[in-house]
């Protein structure tokens, strides 16, 4: 389980995954960095268009996911 308060350096900014700029689709103003651990999220449905896209984080947000960049 992961702690609850991470060491500084075990945050997104220092993480292997951290993906290019991106924005989230149902708040467009909602900028920031991506998390490419997992596969993209499918977003929209019946009534609206569909597509992919990779989670928006902060650099100061962490999962138990964490690896370092080398």
């Amino acid at each position: 389980m992961p702690p609850d308060d991470p060491e500084p350096e075990h945050r997104c900014a220092h993480c292997k995954y951290l993906g290019a700029e991106g924005f989230h689709d149902a708040a467009p103003e909602v900028r920031g960095p991506t998390c490419r651990r997992h596969a993209p999220v499918a977003t929209g449905g019946m009534m609206s268009a569909s597509r992919t896209m990779w989670p928006v984080v902060d650099r100061h947000d962490w999962c138990g996911d964490f690896e370092h960049r080398f």
